[in-house]
C-alpha cells in the first residue's frame, strides 16, 4: 500500500512553543540548555540506569525531539520512518493560557514556521490550526490561517482550559461547516498536557461545565478531563450537523483514566456515533498501548460505523516516549491487517479531510 495518511502528529518546537512549567520542576528551562541537559540525563541514567520507561525518560525523549531546532527537523525525523508518500495530518499547539507561564515565541511564528514546512513537502504535510477561543481575535487568525497559509482544518485541545460548547467556537465551527473543513479535538479520560495554574483559576474555569463537578481530593489534571468529556461534543454536533469532528485518542487516557463521567468514554463515544454521522475518532497514542490492540480489531471488524469512522494516527512526537515511530506503524498495521488499515489509513482519511 501506497499513499496513507498519518492524521495526528505535531512538530512543535520544545524550547520555542513550550511553557517554562510544561514539565514539572522547571524541566524545559533545565534542558533547553546544553550543560543542563547533559548533567541532567547523566544524574539519571547513573540514579536509574535499567529502566528506559520511567517518567524522567520520556520527559528527556520528548524534550530530545522537541529541541531539535526547527519545525522541519522535527517533521523529518518523524517522515523518515515512513514511506516517501505518506500524508501527515500536523496539529500544533497554542499553550499560552495554560497557566504554566510565558512561551518564548509567539504563536503566530509557529503557524508561519508550520506553513513554509508545508510549503517545503506540499505532497506530504497537512497543516491544521490550533485555536485557544481566550486569544484575542482568534477567528481572524484562523481565517488567516486557513484563506492566506492553507491550512486545511481546526485543531481543539480542551484541557488547557475551554470547553468545545464554548461559545466563542462557534463562529469557527460555522465557517468549518461551511467550508467542509474538519475538526480534531483531543479527548482523553487522562491528559498529559493540561492547565496547570492555580486551582482557584481553574475553579473559576469549570463553572461553564455542562456536568456536575466534582471537587473531592481531585488536582488540575484529573479536573481537567471535564473540559474534554464526549459528552461535551454532543451540543456542538447538535448545533453544527454537517460538521466533522474527530475525537482523538478514541477517548482513551495516556495514564490512569480518572472518574469523570462514570462510563469509558470509548463506549460513550461509539453510541454517540450511531447519533452523529459526521463523529470520527483516531488511535493517536491510545493505540501505543497493545492491550487494546485485541479489543480494537474485534471492534472494527464488527462495528461498520466504527470501521468507516477510525482513522490512523501516531500522535508524534508524543509516541515516541515510548517506543520508535516505525515500531507502532508496522506492529499495529501487521497486527490489524491490510484491508482494515487501508480502511483507516486511506479510505476514511479521505472522506474526513473531504
Amino acid at each position: 500500500m501506497s499513499g496513507f495518511y498519518n492524521t495526528h502528529i505535531h512538530t512543535f518546537c520544545g524550547d520555542k512553543d513550550v511553557p517554562a512549567q510544561f514539565l514539572p520542576l522547571f524541566l524545559v528551562k533545565a534542558l533547553s540548555t546544553k550543560v543542563g541537559y547533559s548533567v541532567i540525563t547523566t544524574v539519571m541514567k547513573w540514579l536509574n540506569p535499567i529502566s528506559k520507561n520511567d517518567s524522567f525518560d520520556r520527559y528527556v525523549l520528548f524534550v530530545t525531539i522537541g529541541k531539535l531546532g526547527s519545525q522541519k527537523a522535527i517533521f523529518e525525523n518523524c517522515f523518515a520512518q515512513y514511506p516517501d508518500d505518506t500524508k501527515f495530518i500536523i496539529l500544533p499547539m497554542d499553550m499560552a493560557f495554560m497557566g504554566a507561564g510565558s512561551v518564548p515565541r509567539d504563536y503566530s511564528e509557529q503557524l508561519t514556521e508550520l506553513r513554509d514546512l508545508r510549503d517545503a513537502y506540499p505532497n506530504n504535510v497537512i497543516p491544521f490550526v490550533h485555536i485557544d477561543c481566550r486569544r484575542n481575535n482568534c477567528f481572524d487568525l484562523f481565517r488567516q490561517a486557513i484563506e492566506e497559509w492553507g491550512f486545511k482544518g481546526l485543531k481543539l485541545y480542551p484541557p488547557l482550559g475551554t470547553f468545545p460548547y464554548d461559545k466563542r467556537y462557534y463562529p469557527i465551527y460555522e465557517y468549518c461547516q461551511s467550508n467542509n473543513l474538519p475538526v480534531i479535538s483531543h479527548c482523553t479520560d487522562g491528559n498529559p498536557v493540561y492547565f496547570k495554574g492555580s486551582q482557584d483559576d481553574l475553579i473559576q474555569l469549570l463553572q461553564g461545565c455542562s456536568m456536575p463537578v466534582n471537587y473531592d481530593a481531585k488536582n488540575n489534571k484529573a479536573l481537567c478531563a471535564y473540559f474534554t468529556h464526549p459528552l461535551g461534543y454532543k451540543q456542538v454536533m447538535d448545533d453544527f450537523p454537517n460538521l466533522k469532528i474527530c475525537l482523538a485518542h478514541y477517548g482513551k487516557g495516556n495514564d490512569e483514566p480518572n472518574d469523570v463521567g462514570g462510563l469509558d468514554w470509548d463506549d460513550i463515544i461509539k453510541q454517540m456515533m450511531l447519533t452523529y454521522p459526521n463523529l470520527y475518532v483516531d488511535c493517536a497514542y491510545s493505540m501505543y498501548n497493545e492491550d487494546w490492540w485485541a479489543s480494537v480489531k474485534v471492534q472494527l471488524s464488527t462495528n461498520q460505523q466504527l470501521r468507516e469512522h477510525f482513522l490512523f494516527g501516531s500522535d508524534f512526537y508524543m509516541v515516541e516516549i515510548d517506543g520508535t515511530e516505525k515500531e507502532f506503524d508496522i506492529n499495529f498495521r501487521a497486527y490489524i491487517g491490510e484491508d482494515l488499515f487501508q480502511q483507516i489509513a486511506v479510505t476514511n482519511p479521505v472522506k474526513f479531510l473531504g
